[in-house]
């Protein structure tokens, strides 16, 4: 006879078959009945009322034991309940997830901040109240706690025998620093004790050079040494009071 439709089939009852020992009372079943009302007993071709057994699961617990027998235990399956379908851990792969579906809600975060590493790409995520990432910029607070040493010693750099020395990357970041002291050269000026009076050597026992474009002034009279000399370059001028 024709149908309109999806063609109808049928499947047949499930059957659970077992053999009586004598002293054996419970038997694993295929599938867990909804309840007793579910399922039709049979010990020997004789019906057995659902009083004369309990059910847990997928076990059938008789009040006492059937009689020894082949196959003589019969339990026919009336209707299968339907059971949730829970992926076991692990088994759930990106292929089964659509792209772009899965939001910010979805992922649980902790003050502390946990990494999602993906093609790899680190990602930090951390409390949307400590730091808001827009586009490229990042607003709100970063606390030392957030950001790497770096190679740089903590101090005071500069002061009035030092000179600061830095080292800057292309990202503004200072990468070293350092005290340079101060050097003077030897028969350079002086002060006396209270500042307000300069003084120089008027010993030269060093070879001495005046460069081009500066001038040199000395308070003499100026000795110069046996072997030594000054050497003033193309402009520049020495002048000796």
């Amino acid at each position: 006879m024709a149908s309109i439709g999806n063609q109808i089939v049928s499947s047949p009852y499930v059957n659970d078959v077992f053999s009586g020992t004598g002293s054996q009372t419970a038997f694993t079943l295929t599938y867990a009945p909804a309840t007793t009302a579910a399922i039709a007993v049979h010990v020997a071709g004789v019906y057995q009322a659902p009083s004369a057994y309990t059910l847990s699961g997928t076990t059938l617990t008789f009040n006492s034991a059937p009689a020894v027998g082949s196959s003589n235990i019969q339990v026919l399956h009336l209707s299968i309940g339907s059971v949730a379908q829970v992926p076991s851990d692990g088994s759930v792969t990106a292929a089964k997830v659509s792209a772009n579906t899965i939001t910010l809600d979805k992922l649980a975060y902790n003050t502390s901040g946990y990494h999602i590493t993906t093609d790899g790409t680190r990602v930090l995520w951390q409390a949307q109240s400590a730091l808001a990432i827009a586009n490229t910029q990042v607003t709100g607070v970063i606390t030392s706690t957030q950001l790497a040493n770096t190679a740089v010693t903590t101090g005071t750099y500069g002061g009035a025998t030092n000179v600061s020395s830095f080292i800057v990357d292309q990202q503004g970041r200072i990468t070293s620093a350092a005290n340079v002291a101060i050097s003077i050269p030897s028969g350079s000026y002086v002060t006396n004790t209270n500042n307000s009076i300069l003084t120089n050597n008027t010993s030269i026992t060093s070879n001495s050079t005046i460069i081009s474009g500066t001038g040199g002034l000395s308070v003499g009279p100026i000795t110069i040494s046996a072997n030594m000399s000054v050497t003033i370059a193309n402009n520049a001028r020495w002048i000796v009071l």
